[in-house]
């Protein structure tokens, strides 16, 4: 809606359709300033189903009845649903249809779930027993329940749910409110710590799963007093599961990432700016002309045509439909000739200034965060250790390369859109 807006007040837009009325708005107050712009830019709209519009002035009289039915409905359904759950609360049934896991609905009301409750009983029996969440999770999957850590930690943080008594409904427990209250007291809230910058974090991800790849801190100290850490990165989706459903183990330190990067990023855009070049002369001694532009523009008044012949009610839906289609498969099947910026060889070359390499060095490290959040798209770690980095787009310029580092590492470029 607000790019719809935008484009009504750039000018762009000459009527909005839509199918019916309820799908534009529902409340008076919003339609009110949404017609305000639309009234600014001399912009009508049509309900394509009904007949409702704003280009007349009895179209406008019409609409501001609907508009005060239509509130009045949503008001209506408001209410009901409230009924509903006030007597849903008065039967003693479950309002939300959300279970803990362990538990299902059954007649509106929670009961155990019999594909579910071994696992979940042989995890509570081994959690209260001392041992760690780990093992807890590998009981609950050799009773046939495998939960990941995250729900884990979810069960132990909502313990009270698994005692009797789910959204103030009675139901057979798992636990008793004592061990409940011993798990919530013993546990611990992890704060993360957020004193560090991670270079890559939210640009990494796993090459085997698609996962985000996380960020983690390992600290040392030495005999000698001095303390610090090494920061790595790996698969989020691996380590919390059990057992694991990712075959990615590749932990990789993020000092090999940012080396790899810098040695990399000006040989990359050197290649890449000679590559484009060899495109641009290449496309200049073909001769090649678009011979479909014609066909194209006859394509496009078709399908406008079309268009209009269902809004005047000339056609059906179905008929719109099936012309639309038709129209899109010969339009796709007119080839596009590859367009070349002439200016793209310079600005990949001027992507980074002279002597970016001593700026760099002199950034703190949420500054050089920033910095790879203007150049990269994606980092993939594969399972051989290889990475694979996505720039950003620079206009209709994409970066490719490939380059062995030495440290061992292989970086890969792709095009962002791949």
């Amino acid at each position: 809606m607000g790019r719809l807006l935008e484009d009504v007040q750039a000018g762009r837009v000459e009527l909005i359709a839509f199918t019916k009325f309820d799908r534009w708005t529902r409340k008076a107050s919003d339609y009110y300033k949404l017609q305000d712009v639309l009234d600014a830019a001399g912009v009508p709209w049509t309900a394509i189903l009904e007949d409702y519009e704003t280009v007349t002035a009895s179209g406008r009289f019409k609409v501001g009845i609907m508009l005060s039915v239509n509130q009045h409905e949503a008001e209506r359904t408001s209410e009901r649903i409230k009924f509903t759950f006030e007597q849903k609360r008065l039967r003693g049934e479950i309002i939300s249809g959300n279970m803990p896991k362990g538990y299902k609905l059954e007649n509106g009301k929670p009961v155990k779930d019999p594909e579910t409750e071994p696992g979940i009983t042989a995890f509570w029996r081994t959690y209260l027993s001392g041992a760690g969440m780990k093992a807890s999770i590998l009981a609950a999957g050799s009773a046939g329940t495998h939960l990941a850590s995250s729900t884990g930690s979810f069960i132990l943080r909502n313990a009270k749910a698994y005692t009797g008594q789910i959204q103030g409904v009675s139901c057979a427990a798992y636990i008793t409110p004592e061990e409940a209250e011993k798990v919530l007291s013993t546990r611990k809230q992890k704060s993360r710590s957020t004193d560090y910058a991670y270079l890559l974090g939210g640009m990494c991800y796993c090459g085997a799963c698609g996962s985000r790849y996380a960020g983690h801190r390992h600290f040392w100290e030495h005999k000698d007093g001095s303390k610090g850490f090494q920061v790595y990165y790996n698969c989020s989706h691996r380590y919390r599961t059990q057992p694991h459903e990712c075959e990615n183990a590749v932990n990789i330190y993020e000092s090999d990432l940012e080396r790899a990067l810098l040695v990399w990023l000006e040989d990359a855009l050197e290649a890449e700016a000679a590559r484009v070049e060899i495109e641009i002369e290449r496309h200049r001694g073909s001769g090649h002309t678009d011979d479909g532009a014609a066909e194209r523009a006859k394509l496009e008044r078709r399908k406008r045509r079309a268009w209009e012949a269902y809004l005047d009610e000339i056609i059906t839906k179905d008929e719109f439909q099936r012309e639309a289609k038709t129209i899109d498969a010969a339009l796709a099947a007119i080839p596009v000739p590859a367009q070349y910026d002439e200016d793209a060889p310079r600005r990949i070359r001027e992507t980074m200034p002279k002597g970016w390499r001593t700026i760099y060095a002199e950034l703190d490290q949420k500054h050089r965060r920033e910095f790879w959040r203007e150049i990269l798209q994606r980092v993939d770690v594969m399972p051989d250790r290889s990475v694979k980095i996505s720039l950003k787009p620079d206009g209709e310029t994409w970066f490719t390369a490939r380059k062995q580092q030495p440290d061992g590492y292989w970086i890969e470029v792709v095009k962002a859109k791949e």
